[in-house]
Order: structure tokens, then C-alpha cells, then sequence
């Protein structure tokens, strides 16, 4: 673990504290055998950047909308949280709170949120494309519903 991972680290604890083992030795005696089978894994991915991007603003718009700056303060009001904690570092939380600490100005809070989201997003893609073999759909496609049951199908027949 980095020096730095508190979040890690924390776990590591947790977990030393609950079991009285190590967290590597903890994940080891958690295994399971793998299966003989595959499981596919089946992605969703827009094939149009444009939408998605599109989206995406169309989200925080509506999340602005909604009291999103009023819940950010209330958590703040609360005096427990900093913006160091996970859950305060997640994208459109860390850009509210910014603002409301004065660190940015109030009207970059949507510009800064929609851009953190969409790098986030291209982050989240990069991931399913390189990491796991997933079979990908189209989430657009007007027939996706039918092609994914035909592919479950097929895996369940088989």
C-alpha cells in the first residue's frame, strides 16, 4: 500500500482489526475456486461520444437543478466532513464544495463538474475496454434489447 492510500490503508485495519489477518493474506484465504465456465460480461457503451457528453450535462444540469449547491452546504453545515473524505472527493461534490470554500469561483462549479463527470466517464470505458473482456452493446441501439436477450439466451443454452 502507498504511504498516502489512507483509504487503503484504513481498510487494511479494518480488516486486521475484524480478522487478525493481513489484508493480503485476508484476499488469499478468500478465494473461491474459479469456475470451469465463463460468464460473459456484457458492456453498455454509447458508440456516440456527443450523447453521452451530451448527457452528462443533461445529468448535473438536472442535479443543479434539484438543490444539488443547498445538500453540498448542508454537509458542510454538518462540521464531521472535510473535503479529503471519499465520499467528499467524488466528482460534482469536490467542485460544489470548492466553490463554497471560495477556492473557485461559484459559476466554473457546472463547467468544472460536467468536464470532472466526462473524464471520469472516459475513465470508466478505458477500464471495461482494457481490463475485463467484455462482450460490448451499443446502448443506443434501438434493438438492444433484443440482442442482449438473444446473447443471455445463448449463454444459458449452452
Amino acid at each position: 500500500l502507498a504511504p498516502g492510500d489512507s483509504q487503503r490503508s484504513g481498510r487494511a485495519v479494518e480488516v486486521g482489526t475484524a480478522t487478525g489477518q493481513t489484508l493480503s493474506s485476508f484476499h488469499q484465504s478468500a478465494k473461491t475456486p474459479t469456475p470451469d465456465w465463463h460468464i460473459p460480461i456484457i458492456s453498455l457503451e454509447p458508440n456516440d461520444r456527443t450523447w453521452l457528453h451530451q448527457r452528462i450535462a443533461q445529468r448535473f444540469d438536472h442535479m443543479m437543478a434539484n438543490g444539488f449547491m443547498d445538500e453540498v452546504q448542508q454537509l458542510r453545515a454538518r462540521g464531521d466532513l472535510n473535503p479529503d473524505l471519499p465520499a467528499m472527493r467524488c466528482v460534482g461534490y469536490r467542485q460544489v464544495w470548492e466553490a463554497q470554500e471560495g477556492i473557485i469561483p461559484a459559476k466554473e462549479v457546472r463547467d468544472r463538474g460536467i468536464f470532472a463527470t466526462r473524464q471520469l466517464a472516459k475513465r470508466q470505458i478505458t477500464w471495461l475496454t482494457n481490463s475485463i473482456e467484455s462482450e460490448v452493446f451499443d446502448c443506443l441501439d434501438k434493438q438492444l434489447a433484443g440482442k442482449v436477450s438473444q446473447r443471455v439466451a445463448q449463454f444459458l443454452s449452452a
